[in-house]
């Protein structure tokens, strides 16, 4: 999961409204439903807005506020997220398997919160809860792991360990070069050092995964 930016709505939701009108007037309209993804792959680009897995062919547009739950919602841009179709995370395990008491208000929505805050994405493929949190933002990390199932997948689980299986070789040499001249005072290569690691985590911000990646070169 990672902070994304939320552009301008859709034009085709400010059509319609709770109370009047079905979801399903977007949903199985060709033509709005491609706009409402090409606004969301704008913010996520290809990849879903919380496991970060590349999306495909099976993937859906998600209620962040579940419409069962909060439906005056249903219409509204800022509750719309794109997600991958496992139903074992994500957007589908939230609406059908995770405990319906958890209040969403209290998990971390990407358009506005940023993960890394709260979440700490191990290269062993885990998510735990950073340390050092306050009660509250404790819960929000707790809740987020448990409603999209962040840890319960295995095979998630594996694409995140395999992610930064792949990449921590680079960035070991990055930081073994780093450390043999930590206090030399050699400006140029402390420039140079820091271009290469910038360069890497704009290489990585658009990568599946990004998260535990971005932890690869914080250590």
């Amino acid at each position: 999961m990672r902070k994304l930016t939320r552009g301008q709505a859709p034009s085709c939701l400010s059509n319609y409204k709770h109370g009047r009108d079905k979801w399903e007037v977007v949903s199985t309209n060709p033509q709005y439903n491609e706009e409402v993804w090409r606004k969301l792959s704008a913010m996520q680009g290809s990849l879903c807005a919380y496991c970060e897995s590349r999306l495909k062919q099976k993937k859906h547009i998600e209620h962040f506020f579940r419409r069962g739950q909060v439906p005056q919602k249903t219409f509204e841009w800022a509750n719309l997220f794109g997600s991958c179709s496992q139903p074992d995370s994500c957007g589908n395990y939230k609406d059908n398997k995770a405990p319906s008491t958890i209040d969403l208000a209290k998990v971390c929505k990407p358009d506005i919160m940023d993960s890394a805050d709260y979440l700490f994405f191990a290269d062993d493929g885990s998510v735990e809860a950073r340390s050092g949190l306050s009660p509250a933002d404790l819960e929000i990390a707790q809740n987020t792991i448990q409603v999209f199932n962040l840890n319960g997948s295995s095979k998630l689980v594996g694409k995140r360990r395999e992610a930064a299986r792949i990449e921590l070789p680079l960035a070991e040499i990055y930081y073994q070069t780093a450390s043999e001249y930590a206090g030399a005072e050699d400006l140029e290569m402390e420039q140079l050092l820091d271009e290469e690691r910038s360069n890497n985590l704009a290489r990585i911000e658009s990568s599946e995964h990004s998260a535990v990646l971005k932890q690869v070169w914080s250590f």
